[in-house]
């Protein structure tokens, strides 16, 4: 089991921080649902709860994409036995009809005046409901791990293409008794990820959509610097997502072929930049604008461009200092 131990560096003394207890089951699931980004950028809670064949699933997540994003929250240490349980959830959702799926999550929805279609149609994901078309990411999160859980998360993602993320949480109490939360994040990217039934898109595929939407030369362009910068780009069905190399599954930006009126849907993932990147969430801001969903024009696109070839130029200069 992974372990992580925290030290105060006072008046230059190191003071070990000490680990609390605290309910982290139940405190994790309320965190989570009112602010998901503890997880991942973007995700937005769309059940809580909710009754399944084989138990109750914790939370259901829609991301920036529109893959429902399958969280199964322990008290302890995450085992093998949870991937069976997330798994046996991620069966139960792909079997759903759309209407099982839609009465599932409608009383959470209703509770927090949120509306499926809406969240769908941002993502340009309505297709996401039907289960031929379902793309599922399945989340664990606990207080450390137990040998053998990354051996089978491992095999999952690269022989059967199931993408997981495993998180581990822990508290530390500070001596004013303030307590400090930390997080650990293993990501296990499927070697081919694949939907649950859907073939694979391909980014030629997006671009013949873009050309039939007459966004084609802006996402080609966006896809040239972000190559120049070194970003990876990954095609949905509707979007390009461009992620950090080190991590494909996660999104730093997202555009989409399809435009909203004559501009351009995108969402900014700024946490994500700085934590894949030696540089702040604010350093982000300034040279690409906020963080979160846009709809911006072809100037307000190269403007962005810019501030991210700008942002990647400090990135880089930082990094060369710190090699020297």
């Amino acid at each position: 089991m992974n372990k992580v131990g925290l030290w105060q560096v006072l008046d230059g003394r190191l003071n070990r921080i000490q680990e609390s207890i605290i309910d982290l089951e139940k405190s994790l699931e309320d965190w989570i649902s009112e602010d998901p980004s503890l997880l991942q950028a973007g995700l937005v809670v769309v059940g809580r709860q909710i009754d399944m064949e084989g138990g109750r699933l914790d939370l259901l997540a829609i991301d920036p994409q529109g893959r429902w994003t399958i969280i199964e929250i322990k008290k302890g240490a995450l085992r093998r036995e949870t991937i069976a349980q997330v798994l046996d959830y991620a069966s139960c959702i792909a079997a759903m009809s759309a209407d099982e799926l839609r009465a599932k999550i409608e009383p959470y929805l209703n509770s927090h005046n949120l509306n499926l279609d809406s969240l769908l149609n941002q993502r340009d994901a309505g297709f996401a409901l039907e289960p031929e078309q379902r793309e599922l990411v399945l989340v664990i999160v606990g207080t450390g791990r137990a040998r053998g859980l990354d051996r089978m998360a491992h095999f999952l993602a690269e022989k059967y293409g199931i993408p997981l993320t495993v998180i581990s949480f822990e508290v530390f109490a500070l001596d004013d008794h303030r307590q400090i939360l930390s997080r650990e994040i293993t990501e296990i990217e499927a070697s081919d990820p694949l939907p649950v039934r859907a073939p694979k898109t391909t980014t030629i595929q997006v671009l013949e959509l873009a050309e039939r939407n007459g966004t084609a030369k802006d996402l080609r362009h966006c896809i040239e610097i972000s190559e120049q910068l070194g970003l990876y780009t990954r095609p949905w069905k509707t979007c390009v997502m461009f992620a950090p190399p080190s991590n494909r599954a996660r999104a730093l930006f997202t555009i989409w072929a399809k435009p909203q009126g004559d501009s351009l849907r995108m969402w900014v993932g700024n946490k994500v930049f700085s934590e894949f990147y030696p540089i702040s969430e604010e350093a982000v801001s300034t040279y690409i604008g906020p963080e979160g969903w846009r709809v911006i024009t072809n100037q307000e696109l190269e403007t962005f461009l810019l501030g991210l070839q700008s942002l990647f130029h400090i990135i880089q200069t930082a990094g060369e200092e710190h090699e020297s």
